[in-house]
């Protein structure tokens, strides 16, 4: 009997401290109202909690090297561009240790972050064994010594959506981001992120994703102007305007297996290998893409491996069902989405394409599939007419002026 009583009793206690704790799970916190600093916040919970951090510009001890190995959601109230975590040249942003899926990091700027000496790894942010999730984020003007000057990754797959990483620069590889176990992007802009090696964007020997993300202007001193990779999967992406000072200018790969569905590579700059360089034995397979005015002596080279090629515009040409090789008659230099003009419309396969395009327009948009990361979105240019003969004075029209030239030239000899 007593053996039921106590069992009983435990049972009620237990529940009451559930009961009694739960509001700390959930709770609200807010910075600085409730506690000084981003890090006596985080230090202060127990796992499960929001805290939201005020507008501002966040600096000194306990709002730089943050650390986060909970999980926990950290908000700000008005966005990056009110919100700014400002290193100062000293230490790095943020550091995820050991976190999964259900920390979220949304909506702060991290600048200024610096790392050297025995750890030179993620200027702006450091994840290790971490798969946090990191929303609506500008990663700015960060730099490390090593590799990943905005962002370093191993051990585990961060998400990232609807961030931007720019301006920032590794001594190593990686200028903007280096990861070693993978991870994915969605919605992302990285641009103009420098590395002394190897990466200028990005530097991955893991498996990535990328959705909906343009990677421009980033640049290396060796190969892999915008990414170096060993493995991933890319859509509706543009690489455009990157440059290496070895090979492959828009994407060096060194290994491993990937896709690019509906991507556009242009204005990128190597020694070989403008658009995608490819070494070891890997294998590529390109689908609805564009490959065109990369410099370099070919836009798509491979020194080992396997291509796959189809549906594409190559400039240069390359065997494949589907594939041109015409001008994609760009709205302009530099702006890699299509004219009325141009003949990558309604050319694409349908076989798997995406339903929307990089500025999430629908797919398709016309009677078919668009090739490169764009789908164009108004009415294709009729073709040209031929001339018309009757046409006497070329104006593109046969009028009152065209039966005057022919009267007066009437019977007259020649």
């Amino acid at each position: 009997m007593w053996g039921k009583k106590a069992f009983w009793i435990s049972l009620v206690g237990l529940l009451f401290l559930v009961v009694l704790h739960e509001p700390a799970f959930c709770a609200t916190y807010y910075v600085p109202d409730d506690y000084p600093t981003i890090q006596a916040a985080v230090d202060a919970t127990w796992g499960g909690e929001t805290i939201i951090v005020r507008a501002g510009t966040y600096t000194g001890e306990g709002n730089k090297n943050i650390t986060i190995n909970k999980i926990i959601t950290i908000k700000s109230e008005e966005g990056p561009e009110n919100t700014i975590i400002d290193c100062e040249g000293v230490g790095r942003g943020v550091s995820f240790t050991n976190v999964s899926n259900l920390t979220v990091l949304d909506g702060f700027k991290i600048i200024n972050g610096s790392v050297a000496g025995t750890e030179p790894y993620g200027g702006g942010i450091y994840c290790s064994s971490a798969s946090p999730q990191i929303s609506n984020c500008i990663i700015n003007d960060n730099s490390a010594g090593g590799t990943g000057g905005g962002i370093y990754s191993t051990g585990g797959t961060p998400s990232f959506t609807n961030c931007i990483i720019n301006d920032n620069s590794a001594g190593g590889t990686g200028g903007g981001v280096y990861t070693s176990s993978g991870g994915t992007f969605s919605n992302c802009i990285i641009n103009d992120n420098t590395a002394g090696n190897t990466g200028g964007g990005i530097y991955s020997t893991g498996t990535l994703s990328f959705t909906n993300c343009t990677i421009i202007s980033n640049s290396t001193g060796n190969n892999g102007g915008g990414i170096c990779s060993y493995g991933g999967a890319f859509t509706n992406c543009a690489i455009t305007g990157n440059s290496a000072t070895g090979n492959g200018g828009g994407i060096y790969i060194g290994g491993g297996a990937h896709s690019f569905t509906n991507c556009t590579f242009a204005w990128n700059n190597a020694k070989s290998g403008g658009g995608l360089y490819s070494r070891s034995s890997s294998y590529t397979y390109i689908r609805n893409s564009i490959f065109y005015f990369d410099s370099a002596l070919q836009e798509i080279y491979s020194a080992a491996g396997t291509i796959t090629i189809t549906y594409s515009d190559i400039m240069g040409g390359y065997t494949g069902e589907g594939n041109i090789d015409e001008n994609p008659e760009f709205v302009a230099g530099g702006d890699f989405h299509l004219s009325a003009l141009s003949p990558c419309i309604d050319t694409a396969s349908p076989d798997n394409a995406p339903d929307s395009d990089l500025d999430d327009e629908l797919r398709p948009a016309g009677e078919g599939y668009d090739m490169g990361a764009d789908e164009f979105d108004g009415i294709p240019a009729p073709p040209p007419l031929t001339p018309s003969r009757a046409d006497l004075n070329n104006d593109g029209v046969v009028d009152g002026l065209d039966v005057a030239l022919f009267a007066a030239e009437f019977g007259r000899a020649q």
